[in-house]
């Protein structure tokens, strides 16, 4: 399932929010944390990770596409997509 990126956004909201719920449990100490509590925080914890890295992939992947392209703009001496020549 792909997600846009307004859905990556507001789901990385949600889990940020919870992550720092449980981390205000964990911190005040009025409250026991139990072991179910600790997990679902190591459980958003880790999707909020992922979700980062995968952010993170594509961005690097749509930078490596266009760098690319006038990489091989330059080294076939083509046109830049701006139109002008490569080396004047």
């Amino acid at each position: 399932m792909l997600l846009t990126d307004a859905d990556r956004k507001e789901r990385i909201a949600q889990i940020e929010h919870t992550i720092a719920e449980l981390s205000a449990l964990m911190k005040t100490g009025r409250q026991k944390v139990t072991s179910a509590s600790y997990q679902t925080y190591a459980h958003a914890r880790a999707i909020a990770i992922t979700i980062t890295a995968v952010i993170k992939l594509s961005s690097a992947h749509k930078l490596s596409v266009r760098l690319w392209s006038l990489l091989s703009c330059i080294v076939m001496g083509d046109d830049l997509p701006s139109g002008r020549q490569p080396h004047g």
